[in-house]
């Protein structure tokens, strides 16, 4: 039976995060080019819509935007983004034990089956981590009704405009933090149904629940120690964000995922060990 050393939460911390940070500038131009690949799939869908909702509206000579549109092609980038992030996190996880290709992020597109089963992952996961961005669902809401729409008849100059932006852009970074941060612990599960893709959805979720760790917070410590990190890439316009804060988190995040449920497999192996030497001592 394999070993397994359980390190203090300072100790694993540290050593994930450096781990992490080894990995991503030893493979970096594929590791940044996997996540550029991800946000031009949301990003390149969306202006794709933009375009054709402009060309709409300029030939029929409305002046106002077809919201059917909008929804329907931000609905499609959803669609189509999802799969590319479950190949994402599927590449992070190959890539840790030096099997990573970017060929992963597409693997889902190979049979319906597969994307079936991500979306239902989706749907499951979105179900109980939906209350956990609440805040940052009201934050944005209430950005667009007041600084967009200009609900309540509220008349501001350009530069009070511009102040009030920048505040309601920073709360609603932080409700985002913080919805990170109370749903941290359901990434365990996400990634034991990436990890063994044949076995049910449920059961994952399952299993990561029962995780010792789980109820500790370890994911979310991992989560809070970013925020220097968060804060200084914000400096950057959300530069530094997909050149290494991004990657650096995903990776630091599949690690301490492997590494508690390494832990909690180990315990309950070396229970069943124990178990069995007990009930028959002539056993080695």
């Amino acid at each position: 039976m394999t070993e397994i050393t359980i390190m203090n939460k300072m100790t694993r911390r540290s050593f994930f995060k450096r781990a992490a940070r080894k990995l991503l500038f030893s493979d970096w131009t594929v590791q940044v080019l996997a996540f550029l690949i991800a946000g031009a799939f949301f990003v390149g869908i969306n202006q794709i819509g933009v375009c054709f909702e402009t060309l709409v509206v300029s030939l029929t000579g409305r002046t106002e935007p077809v919201y059917f549109f909008s929804s329907l092609y931000t609905v499609l980038s959803l669609a189509l983004t999802i799969p590319v992030l479950y190949g994402l996190v599927k590449f992070e996880i190959n890539a840790i034990d030096g099997k990573g290709d970017i060929a992963d992020m597409f693997s889902v597109f190979s049979s319906l089956g597969k994307l079936g089963r991500v979306y239902k992952l989706f749907f499951h996961a979105a179900s109980r981590t939906v209350v956990c961005y609440l805040p940052f669902i009201a934050a944005w809401t209430f950005l667009n009704l007041i600084y967009y729409e200009g609900i309540f008849g509220i008349v501001l100059t350009v530069y009070s405009v511009d102040l009030f932006r920048l505040l309601l852009s920073a709360l609603v970074g932080l409700m985002l933090y913080l919805g990170l941060l109370l749903s941290a612990k359901y990434f365990v599960g996400i990634y034991l149904c990436v990890l063994r893709e044949d076995t049910p959805i449920k059961e994952c979720f399952l299993v990561a629940a029962n995780c010792n760790f789980m109820s500790k917070g370890e994911l979310t410590g991992t989560l809070i120690s970013f925020l220097p990190l968060c804060l200084l890439s914000l400096l950057t316009a959300g530069l530094l964000f997909i050149l290494y804060t991004i990657p650096y988190m995903l990776i630091t995040m599949v690690m301490v995922s492997k590494y508690i449920v390494d832990v909690e497999m180990y315990k309950k192996s070396t229970s069943a060990l124990m178990y069995e030497n007990n009930i028959n001592p002539g056993n080695e």
